[in-house]
């Protein structure tokens, strides 16, 4: 009897979120953190719980799109975190066709948001080149031209009118690409028929975080290759028995009008699985945790110095974390979904999360 009463409990929604938070605290309280790091609190619990979903933050509000709830269930919403009112808000299905996961996402920093290919499906599923534009305003959506090809994860950026797509994984989910497109938009309308090509990156990229910065695209760290489907598996189950992925700690800045690009200091350590969690503070950009391989996870936080082009480790996350999302607001960091460790000792990814997480950041 106590077992079901317990049970019961655990599956009301009130009572899961006090217990959730309250082991959270007592996590948070129990960890022998350095005195000069960062103070998390637990913010409003999510939903669902995600890691890989896509992400883009527009002033106080942060848009999460899909993602996986399991590696064999992929999420078909799209959920608003209210980062001022710290609280999550709007939900909305994300239509037939639209990417899940390893989507390239962009802003225009006023209303619309843009998806790039990536994957349709759970598991390893096949990509798709459709792209497309979420009207923020009244949550609907408009078909772009598709991609030339399919990308996994490409780096996708938002630069005057032109949307940029650079580098991600080709079709065979594998294979690195260090290909280079643009597409004109106005008013979350493209203007042309199809993608430009243009110069492409020196360095193939996936996975990777990447801050546009005027003109100059910021490349920090990442990975090539990924992780492919089993040959012939018609649920495209993944086979981890693949070589391991190529991460890097290079950073390199890449001019996405002239072509330009310069090596710049080093990351402190390897690190992929970050692409949602880099925001551009003031002169320095913030890189979260993420993955040093691909059974090895992160808790460090990373400040990147525009100006003295000097890498300085700031905190760490609450654990060792991948493919979360990362968004700052009035002074605030927040940390949402995404997949922890198993332990601060065993790095393996573990639990995928439903948790925000908030912590100080000037």
């Amino acid at each position: 009897m106590f077992r079901s009463i317990t049970r019961k409990i655990k599956r009301n929604p009130l009572c899961y979120r006090y217990l959730a938070d309250r082991a959270d605290v007592n996590y948070i309280k129990k960890s022998r953190r350095q005195p000069n790091d960062f103070k998390w609190r637990v913010g409003p619990r999510a939903d669902c719980r995600l890691v890989e979903p896509g992400t883009v933050q527009i002033g106080h509000k942060l848009y999460v799109f899909g993602g996986y709830v399991t590696l064999g269930t992929v999420s078909q919403r799209v959920d608003v975190l209210d980062l001022q009112k710290q609280q999550w808000t709007d939900t909305s299905p994300l239509p037939d066709g639209v990417p899940q996961t390893h989507a390239g996402m962009a802003t225009d920093g006023q209303r619309f948001i843009f998806t790039v290919s990536g994957q349709l499906g759970a598991n390893c599923s096949p990509g798709v080149k459709h792209c497309f534009a979420f009207d923020t305003h009244n949550h609907t959506w408009t078909s772009l031209p598709d991609l030339p090809e399919v990308r996994y994860m490409p780096l996708v950026h938002m630069s005057g009118n032109r949307l940029h797509s650079l580098g991600g994984t080709r079709s065979d989910r594998h294979s690195p690409s260090a290909d280079h497109w643009s597409l004109e938009i106005r008013d979350g309308q493209a203007v042309q028929d199809s993608w430009t090509p243009e110069l492409p990156l020196p360095e193939a990229r996936n996975h990777t975080a990447s801050c546009l910065v005027g003109s100059k695209l910021f490349v920090l760290g990442g990975q090539q290759t990924d992780i492919p489907p089993i040959s012939g598996d018609p649920n495209y189950t993944c086979n981890f028995a693949t070589p391991m992925d190529d991460v890097f700690d290079n950073v390199f800045s890449f001019d996405i009008q002239s072509g330009d690009h310069k090596p710049l200091a080093s990351m402190p350590i390897a690190l992929s699985h970050s692409e949602h969690a880099a925001r551009q503070i003031g002169q320095k950009l913030i890189l979260c945790g993420g993955v040093r391989d691909r059974m090895t996870l992160s808790d460090v936080i990373l400040a990147y110095d525009l100006a003295l082009n000097r890498w300085q480790k700031i905190g760490t996350l609450p654990y060792p974390m991948k493919s979360k999302a990362a968004a700052w607001h009035d002074g605030l960091l927040f940390i949402v979904n995404g997949q922890r460790s198993n332990s601060k000792v065993d790095l393996t990814p573990g639990e995928v999360l439903d948790t925000v997480w908030i912590t100080e950041l000037t």
